[in-house]
């Protein structure tokens, strides 16, 4: 496997990890009215957005050399944002905001920050893997 197959790979974990801690929500009948109201919001709001961000990152570092591709791995919780708050736009904030009770722009400038720390936190384990991984001579390099 190379770098960029292994990136790729590991930027599609936490959509699998969410898919399967929602997926028994999912799977209950007598929860469906409280997933629109408790777990609709986030997906819509989270994952849709970072599907989409995805695919355009693999898209865009395709021909990219190791430096650059590096660099927009470690700019992507920062080049996130823009897609997530299209997402605010586009759902209308005045609705999310009344399906959630108390959720104005200041909590969302907090989820905002703290996400990117976790994909910060994220990105660091995932590069610190890689390094293993080369150093094992699992993953190649190729610069």
């Amino acid at each position: 496997m190379n770098y960029k197959s292994y990136y790729r790979l590991m930027s599609l974990a936490p959509v699998a990890a969410i898919l399967l801690v929602l997926g028994p929500e999912w799977a209950m009948p007598q929860r469906k009215d409280e997933f629109g109201v408790h777990l609709g919001l986030p997906l819509y709001l989270g994952l849709l957005p970072y599907c989409v961000f995805i695919i355009l990152f693999t898209l865009t570092t395709v021909n990219k050399n190791h430096q650059h591709f590096m660099r927009a791995v470690w700019l992507s919780p920062i080049t996130i944002i823009p897609f997530a708050l299209a997402a605010w736009v586009i759902m209308d904030y005045d609705k999310a905001a009344a399906i959630r009770d108390n959720f104005d722009l200041l909590t969302l400038l907090l989820v905002t920050i703290s996400t990117s720390v976790i994909g910060y936190i994220y990105i660091a384990g995932v590069v610190g893997l890689h390094k293993l991984l080369s150093f094992t001579s699992l993953i190649k390099n190729q610069r």
